[in-house]
C-alpha cells in the first residue's frame, strides 16, 4: 500500500517538477510581448515629446488669436461709435444748410417784394423822370383746386402827377391750342357766368381780381391784357401763360 502511494506522489512531483523548467516555457512569446511593452512606451514618450510642444505652440497662437479678436472687436465698436457720431454730424449740418437756403429764399423773396414795391411806388411819383400814364405793372395768375380755373391778380397804375381819376374797361383775351388746333378765348368765353367786362376806375392804383375758367381739353399758351381807357389811348401787354401761372397761393 505505501509503495504504491509513495510511487504515485512521487510521479506527480515528478511531473509537475519538469512542467516548470525553464525548457518548457514558451521563450518567443515572452520577447513579443515585450516588444509590444517597449514599443507602446517609447511611442507615447515620443508623442509625448513631439506633441507636448506643438500643443504649447497651438495654444499660445490661439492666445494670441484672441487677444487679436478682442482687439478687432474693439476697434470695430470704436469705428462705428465715430460712423454714428459722422452721421449726427453730417444730419446736422444738412439741417443748418437746408434752414439757411430756406432763409435765404425767403431774404430773395423779401428783398424782390421790396424792389417791385419800390419800382411801383417810383413809377407812381414818376421818380425815374418819365412821367407814365396809365400802366398794367403786374399780372398773376394763381392755379385753384380745378385744373381749369385760374385766379388773376392785375395792377393798374398812373402817375401820381396825373392826379385825375381814370375809368375804362379790361379786355382779356387767352391764346392757346384746342384738339392741336389755334384757339383765342375772350372775356365772354373765360368767364360765362359773368359776361360783363371788367372795369377799373382809380387816381393812382387799383388791382383788380377775378377767375379765367378754361374750356376742356384747352392748352393756355398766353394772355393779352387790353385797357380801353374813357377818352385816352388803349394799353396793351403780353404774357406767357407759364411765367406768370403759380401754384403757390
Amino acid at each position: 500500500m505505501w509503495g504504491l502511494s509513495g510511487f504515485g506522489r512521487f510521479f506527480i512531483i515528478q511531473v509537475a517538477s519538469m512542467s516548470d523548467t525553464p525548457s518548457s516555457r514558451p521563450k518567443p512569446f515572452k520577447l513579443y510581448v515585450l516588444l509590444i511593452f517597449f514599443t507602446a512606451v517609447l511611442s507615447a514618450v515620443l508623442t509625448y515629446f513631439l506633441a507636448v510642444p506643438e500643443l504649447h505652440r497651438s495654444l499660445v497662437s490661439l492666445g494670441e488669436a484672441e487677444e487679436q479678436l478682442k482687439i478687432s472687436e474693439k476697434n470695430i465698436q470704436s469705428l462705428n461709435a465715430e460712423k454714428i457720431l459722422l452721421e449726427q454730424q453730417s444730419t446736422i449740418i444738412r439741417g443748418a444748410n437746408n434752414r439757411l437756403l430756406e432763409t435765404e429764399n425767403e431774404y430773395q423773396s423779401e428783398i424782390a417784394q421790396i424792389s417791385s414795391e419800390l419800382a411801383f411806388y417810383r413809377r407812381l411819383a414818376g421818380a425815374g423822370g418819365k412821367l407814365e400814364g396809365l400802366t398794367i405793372n403786374k399780372f398773376m395768375l394763381q392755379q385753384t383746386a380745378s385744373e381749369r380755373v385760374a385766379h388773376f391778380k392785375l395792377t393798374l397804375t398812373q402817375n401820381l402827377q396825373k392826379a385825375r381819376t381814370i375809368n375804362g374797361d379790361i379786355h382779356i383775351l387767352v391764346r392757346g391750342t384746342l384738339a392741336n388746333q389755334p384757339g383765342l378765348l375772350n372775356w365772354q368765353s373765360l368767364h360765362p357766368e359773368n359776361t360783363q367786362l371788367p372795369k377799373f376806375s382809380f387816381k393812382y392804383f387799383q388791382q383788380v381780381e377775378g377767375y379765367l375758367t378754361l374750356p376742356q381739353d384747352f392748352i393756355p399758351e398766353s394772355v393779352e391784357i387790353t385797357l380801353k381807357p374813357e377818352k385816352k389811348s388803349r394799353v396793351q401787354a403780353s404774357f406767357s401763360w407759364q411765367d406768370i401761372i403759380s401754384s403757390k397761393p
